[in-house]
């Protein structure tokens, strides 16, 4: 089946995996950031027609399978690699894609899901959390204790 710009999949495999693993084994200096690491990591279940890439802010890419973010050097903390269908793809952490969703929506639905989600799967690592907010401005942390204090 046609996933666009000259990519297909099989029938045995949804459409956003098919994305996902286009994207890493095409464009390998791209990292899966924003809505499409939420999902990802199941912090969220957002439906995707397109994938996030973070790309240096020196590059150009255009695709439209991707939905494409140019980002400084600074910014691109917390990269690692996971295996996702059995292949090796590069998409920030958890604690860094939790900050990737309060800078989409600080206050909103989105970034509070994220944060119970988070809680109820997986051990809180504070010191990490603690480092991105402080090099990328945001303020997760605070949301993250405010949540432990009301469970």
């Amino acid at each position: 089946l046609p996933l666009g710009s000259g990519f297909y999949h099989s029938v045995s495999i949804d459409p956003f995996s098919a994305m996902v693993l286009v994207t890493s084994r095409y464009y390998p200096n791209t990292v899966i950031s924003n809505l499409t690491a939420l999902v990802i990591h199941k912090l969220s279940d957002e439906s995707l027609d397109r994938i996030d890439v973070d790309i240096d802010r020196s590059q150009t890419l255009r695709n439209r399978l991707l939905k494409v973010h140019r980002v400084s050097g600074s910014r691109k903390i917390g990269v690692s690699k996971m295996k996702f269908m059995g292949e090796l793809i590069r998409v920030y952490d958890l604690e860094r894609t939790l900050c990737e969703a309060y800078r989409m929506d600080p206050s909103g639905d989105l970034f509070f899901k994220a944060v119970k989600r988070y809680l109820k799967r997986y051990k809180p690592d504070f010191n990490k959390i603690d480092k991105y907010d402080q090099k990328l401005k945001t303020k997760v942390l605070t949301h993250l204790r405010q949540e432990l204090t009301v469970a």
